[in-house]
């Protein structure tokens, strides 16, 4: 497979397959990294649910940077609802002229809450917020989105959809 260095975003509600799809990206490409903001979020703090993102947002930011400079891809998953959330990285990819890619994973709210029936959701007010969100993201596109939509798809074809995007040669 032919890769070149790239910045990838992924957005959506929970459980449209953001991190699914992301793991599955730093896996089978070579020199990618993944940086969930859930992951980051854990790592700074104790309370999963905590809600100060500024510093995770910053950390983010930092390592995508640290690693991009290093040559390796990075993967970015996280719910993204407002685009000025986004648009740093995309600063940072004009900066280091590299480009980037942003997914939005999109998936009907029914489908949405059948998905792992089980989930502790990382929200407060779990299936409630799940609705809300959704609702959020679908309300706010981003025009630079490729959307994607997982009520339709499988997990391997919008990882076909997203490899043919970037370009990448199978």
């Amino acid at each position: 497979m032919t890769e070149k260095q790239v910045i990838i975003v992924i957005r959506g509600a929970p459980a449209t397959g953001k991190t699914v799809i992301a793991r599955r990206l730093r896996h089978e490409r070579k020199k990618t990294v993944w940086l969930g903001f859930d992951v980051i979020r854990s790592l700074i703090y104790k309370e999963p649910r905590k809600r100060k993102k500024g510093l995770v947002f910053e950390t983010l930011l930092a390592l995508a940077e640290f690693f991009l400079k290093k040559r390796y891809s990075v993967v970015i998953e996280e719910i993204f609802i407002k685009k000025r959330q986004i648009d740093p990285f995309f600063k940072l990819g004009k900066k280091l002229k590299i480009p980037v890619y942003l997914f939005e994973l999109r998936a009907q709210t029914k489908d949405l809450l059948s998905r792992n029936p089980d989930r502790e959701y990382t929200v407060a007010g779990g299936q409630e917020a799940v609705k809300r969100i959704n609702k959020l993201v679908l309300s706010n596109p981003d025009k630079r989105a490729f959307i994607i939509d997982t009520s339709k798809c499988s997990s391997s074809n919008a990882l076909s959809t997203i490899r043919k995007e970037i370009g990448d040669k199978i």
